[in-house]
């Protein structure tokens, strides 16, 4: 997911916890893990991208 954690957490969550209990009722556990913020390209500039930083992304995929 290419959203920020903060987003995650505001608009989200809610709705992944959702889903988290229907797939428990049918299958058991479920441990959900958000990846936010994620790097979608290795070079950005190849991509009409600009609304992105590259240099965050990178930093938070090292993270």
């Amino acid at each position: 997911m290419n959203a920020p954690k903060a987003y995650f957490e505001q608009g989200y969550q809610g709705k992944v916890k959702e889903v988290e209990q229907i797939f428990s009722a049918l299958n058991g556990y479920v441990e959900v893990y958000a990846a936010c913020d994620t790097l979608q390209v290795n070079d950005y500039n190849k991509f009409n991208m600009a609304s992105f930083n590259e240099e965050h992304k990178k930093e938070m995929r090292e993270k």
